[in-house]
């Protein structure tokens, strides 16, 4: 089973850098009741696969400190470094956010997102054949090992997979809003 996910909120103001923002407090607060929905719901990740964005890797730091509280009934407050033993944790440049015409003009990213060497100058058939490349990873990882996956993204990276996977999407993709692909 594979589950995709949008980030968490980041709808900061005035934030350092435009297309790679920080998840807030609020997104925070979302994350701990969604968790445990979606645990209840579907089981615990094997693997969890997310684009290397700050808001991406926030997102699945706190959903890992909330696992990490089901589980014992503590709360770490830790870094995605600390759980690698827990949960394989990948990250993926296949699932990042597409850059427009008009953002690759003047892309605003952090140092350390752009060290994954992130796609910002991607036409839209480069952007859907690297969906595609992501598609054929995680499908194969299900298909052999019978796995649980979770694949935090943004929201037209999480709308364009759930087209090519035949799965409905709202319009409108909100902060942590899932769809299932088994």
């Amino acid at each position: 089973m594979i589950i995709y996910i949008r980030h968490a909120n980041d709808e900061e103001s005035n934030p350092k850098y435009k297309h790679d923002t920080h998840i807030t407090e609020k997104g925070k607060k979302e994350i701990t009741k969604f968790i445990h929905k979606l645990v209840k719901k579907y089981g615990y990740p094997d693997k969890i696969y997310f684009s290397p964005f700050q808001r991406c890797k926030e997102t699945v730091t706190e959903m890992i400190n909330e696992i990490v509280f089901i589980k014992t009934g503590k709360y770490p407050n830790c870094c995605l470094k600390c759980y690698s033993h827990e949960i394989e944790l990948i990250e993926d440049h296949h699932l990042s956010r597409y850059f427009s015409k008009k953002d690759m003009k003047k892309p605003s990213v952090a140092p350390k997102t752009l060290k994954h060497k992130i796609p910002m100058d991607e036409s839209h058939n480069e952007f859907h054949e690297r969906l595609e490349k992501h598609i054929t990873k995680v499908k194969k990882d299900v298909k052999e090992n019978n796995e649980i996956i979770w694949c935090i993204t943004h929201a037209i990276t999480f709308k364009k997979i759930g087209k090519k996977l035949h799965v409905n999407t709202a319009d409108h993709i909100k902060f942590l809003d899932h769809f299932v692909y088994k």
